[in-house]
């Protein structure tokens, strides 16, 4: 295996992967079920049960420009293991909802939470990779987080079932259960990001910067960019 080949599958990057892969295995876990367990606490509207999904992209939506700023001020690592404690937090508390209402605030603080992660560790690997290597190191990353996806609901389904079948649970008890475990994913990716996340060092992380400036004032890389907005 070449030495730049290795650089992008270990340190960081295999660091943030794993992270990356447990965050969306928890996310799964409940995902498919989250507007049936809003119905479960009184929720019987459709524009009731979309408010809960809006939450979380609301939130999001409006705090990842934030939180990529700071990260360029204070490093990527301290931004990425707090989004990931939130976004930790946040789920473990869904079990204690007694009101559909209760389900928008948690998935607005886990919206904060994904804000925090999601543009930190992309832009880490952008500082870590080399130009050349950026593609494949985000592709990896990103493999490891359609994995989780996939996994996610296929566990969530057969620990309710476990709960409701097995171990005699109520319905609502039995939907509960996935939400304790996504919280552990949570907590352990915070763990591995607090632990094996490294920042780049800050010559490199500037430097990425100040060529992305240059590129934003070129009239060819604005055009394309907003092309990719828009798609």
């Amino acid at each position: 295996m070449k030495k730049n080949t290795r650089r992008i599958y270990s340190g960081s990057v295999l660091a943030l992967s794993i992270a990356g892969v447990n965050v969306m295995i928890g996310y799964g876990l409940f995902i498919p079920f989250l507007p049936y367990y809003a119905t479960l606490l009184g929720a019987t509207l459709g524009l009731q049960i979309g408010a809960i999904t809006s939450g979380f992209v609301i939130s999001r939506g409006l705090t990842v420009t934030i939180f990529g700023k700071l990260s360029d001020r204070v490093g990527r690592r301290p931004i990425i293991a707090m989004g990931l404690l939130i976004y930790a937090i946040s789920t473990l508390i869904f079990p204690f909802a007694t009101h559909w209402t209760h389900l928008i605030l948690f998935r607005f603080l886990q919206g904060i939470g994904g804000g925090m992660f999601w543009p930190a560790a992309t832009a880490l690997i952008a500082d870590i990779a080399r130009p050349g290597e950026r593609g494949r190191a985000l592709g990896f990353f990103n493999t490891w987080i359609m994995t989780g996806i996939v996994l996610g609901p296929a566990l969530g389904g057969g620990l309710q079932f476990y709960g409701y079948e097995v171990l005699g649970l109520t319905e609502i008890d039995s939907y509960r259960i996935p939400f304790y475990v996504g919280g552990a994913f949570a907590i352990i990716s915070s763990i591995v990001a607090f632990i094996f996340v490294k920042d780049a060092p800050k010559d490199v992380s500037n430097i990425q910067s100040q060529q992305i400036l240059r590129h934003n004032i070129s009239k060819p890389f604005r055009r394309t960019f907003k092309t990719i907005l828009a798609v």
